[in-house]
């Protein structure tokens, strides 16, 4: 099946759409539970920032692995960073 134009940039922006939706959703439902603790416990705002910054860090960790997982999908085995001086040059034919 040939591609069309523009297929490849929609093919992208399908794979990554839902990254910042997730992100949200984790500090809104960190958020949440935060406000909701402060209310049982008394504790006035300090457990809703806690979870604010747990949630914002733990949605940064998820979006950062599931992107590079994203990004070398399809590339094969990453390369090996070696010095090039190590390497053996090219054979001339």
């Amino acid at each position: 099946m040939p591609l069309l134009p523009g297929s490849r940039i929609r093919s992208d922006w399908y794979r990554y759409s839902s990254l910042g939706m997730q992100f949200a959703l984790t500090i809104g439902v960190f958020a949440f539970a935060g406000y909701w603790l402060d209310q049982k416990l008394g504790t006035g705002p300090w457990l809703l920032i806690a979870l604010v910054f747990l949630g914002f860090f733990g949605g940064l960790l998820s979006m950062v692995a599931k992107v590079s997982k994203l990004g070398t999908a399809g590339k094969g085995k990453p390369r090996d960073r070696t010095d090039d001086s190590e390497r053996e040059p090219p054979r001339q034919p």
